[in-house]
């Protein structure tokens, strides 16, 4: 009885919480982070998100949050996601941000925690720009 009440409490720990592969971590959003959306002509805002390249561990970490403010874009926007990727140096280091923590859209980003994945580059000393390229355009950072 005992064990069924406990794989009962953990499953639904485990189903309730935001799924995290083995090698990300979870950082709290903070004043760093640069803040983004995705738009739909016509429509507005399909994602609004936050982001920063982290240090951690001596590798360079992709971290981000972000939302959905309309479910109808949903999916159209997870494939954008998907395009996503992180260069660095004029070399792309990352593919796919769609492991970017999701918050309901009534959450603020500022307070949020960020996903963070390794993109297993060690920085060079004299730096470089990192850039998040979305399928339609990109930012600097």
């Amino acid at each position: 009885m005992w064990s069924r009440s406990l794989f009962s409490i953990c499953m639904v720990l485990l189903l309730s919480s935001q799924p995290v592969a083995a090698a990300d971590v979870l950082m709290p959003v903070n004043k760093d982070f640069g803040e983004g959306d995705l738009m739909i002509n016509g429509y507005g805002k399909g994602y609004i998100y936050r982001w920063d390249v982290l240090l951690i561990d001596g590798y360079v970490h992709l971290c981000g949050v972000g939302t959905f403010p309309d479910g109808s874009t949903a999916h159209a926007m997870k494939g954008q996601l998907r395009k996503a990727k992180l260069t660095y140096r004029g070399k792309v280091i990352l593919k796919d941000v769609s492991f970017f923590g999701r918050e309901k859209k009534s959450t603020d980003l500022s307070k949020a925690n960020a996903v963070c994945r390794s993109t297993g580059v060690v920085p060079v000393k004299n730096g470089g720009d990192f850039v998040l390229d979305w399928a339609g355009g990109n930012i600097r950072f």
